[in-house]
């Protein structure tokens, strides 16, 4: 069956190589929105640094519920 073909194992390791860049961009992110916030910036600039910031902690929640990070290749 072609779902069980080893060539796919590239494209998961992808998905899970995206997953894992996920929790070190919200890493990141968060400490980019903490510099903003204690920093002398706009309020503008502040509140996108946190949207962004909430944006890459969805981003992270997605990859960790559904699965992406994970060591072994599930089919």
């Amino acid at each position: 069956m072609a779902e069980f073909d080893t060539g796919l194992d590239r494209w998961i390791r992808a998905v899970q190589a995206i997953g894992l860049l996920s929790i070190v961009a919200t890493v990141v992110a968060a400490w980019s929105a903490w510099q903003t916030l204690i920093g002398p910036h706009s309020l503008g600039t502040k509140i996108w640094s946190i949207i962004v910031a909430l944006a890459m902690v969805q981003l992270a929640w997605f990859s960790l519920a559904f699965g992406l990070i994970s060591i072994d290749l599930n089919y």
